[in-house]
């Protein structure tokens, strides 16, 4: 979702109307190789889930579209800028439809 190299599906609480993305999460066959370690890139994973802190945290940050110093307990936990930027996006839409029509 939104082009990220990440599992990470989510449904989001609004207290305005929002639309699902166009591009929904792509079904990957293949493995995280979380399994075997932790999950990275460079065990040849196309994607990396986050969720437990089975993951290398550089490869989870790069994942998510993160730069900041985070711990993989916080990126675990975060969410990725580009699901940020979405709903803002939204909600400016819904703010802007909101002016004009008063």
């Amino acid at each position: 979702m939104f082009g990220l190299r990440v599992y990470r599906r989510r449904l989001f609480e609004c207290s305005f109307f929002a639309l699902t993305p166009q591009r929904p999460t792509p079904r990957v066959r293949g493995s995280t190789n979380a399994g075997r370690g932790y999950s990275s890139f460079a065990a040849g994973a196309k994607m990396i889930c986050v969720a437990g802190n089975n993951f290398r945290r550089a490869d989870g940050a790069a994942a998510m579209g993160i730069d900041w110093p985070a711990t993989r307990a916080e990126i675990a936990q975060a969410i990725p800028p580009a699901y940020t930027e979405f709903l803002g996006r939204q909600l400016l839409a819904q703010v802007t439809a909101a002016r004009a029509a008063a």
